[in-house]
């Protein structure tokens, strides 16, 4: 699993990026020697990761949906999109022999307005959304992000608790040639 903030400078908090490069360091060290037997790396993406009440003083507008004491980055908000597109960019540079990432965009983890709410109390912003346009628009920004620092980087985008009709309109609005993963139970009794 890779968290962004972690892995590349964070713009919003650079404190919470502390140690960053140790940690790009030893993912290009795991990345060449998975190399030498013809083994790519992939991430697991889970992203934008919830802030705490004390970012989102510093940084209301981007404050998202709300789950007990954590706030989504709103992915409706511009510099969450910039945020999201330029850090993978950003990583891929920086972790050149990354083989790629895959995403699970609705989990455990509040990661958008959707993700964990469902059609529940969204903010303002989402509210006005589809899901699917929400969740299609996270993977797309990652993925976007990803091939402009590596053409060759492999996108999947795992369906993993998309609910049937957000499934069916989501899937057509994936863009940079991503991958679906699907679940094999999907749909199933």
């Amino acid at each position: 699993q890779g968290i962004l903030y972690q892995l590349v400078p964070f713009p919003f908090a650079p404190e919470r990026s502390n140690g960053y490069q140790k940690r790009l360091e030893t993912l290009n060290a795991l990345i060449k020697r998975a190399a030498r037997y013809d083994i790519g790396v992939f991430l697991y993406l889970n992203e934008p990761r919830a802030m705490d009440e004390a970012f989102f003083q510093k940084h209301p507008n981007l404050r998202g949906t709300r789950e007990g004491d954590f706030w989504a980055m709103c992915t409706s908000c511009p510099e969450v999109k910039a945020y999201l597109e330029n850090a993978t960019r950003t990583l891929f540079n920086q972790a050149p022999g990354l083989a790629g990432f895959f995403t699970i965009t609705m989990s455990e983890n509040l990661t958008n307005c959707y993700s964990r709410t469902g059609d529940g109390h969204l903010c303002s912003r989402c509210a006005e959304r589809h899901p699917w346009e929400v969740v299609a628009e996270v993977n797309n920004l990652l993925a976007r992000g990803a091939k402009a620092a590596n053409p060759e980087a492999k996108a999947i985008a795992w369906n993993w608790a998309w609910r049937k009709e957000w499934q069916d309109n989501l899937i057509p609005l994936l863009t940079e040639g991503q991958i679906i993963q699907c679940t094999s139970e999907t749909g199933l009794p």
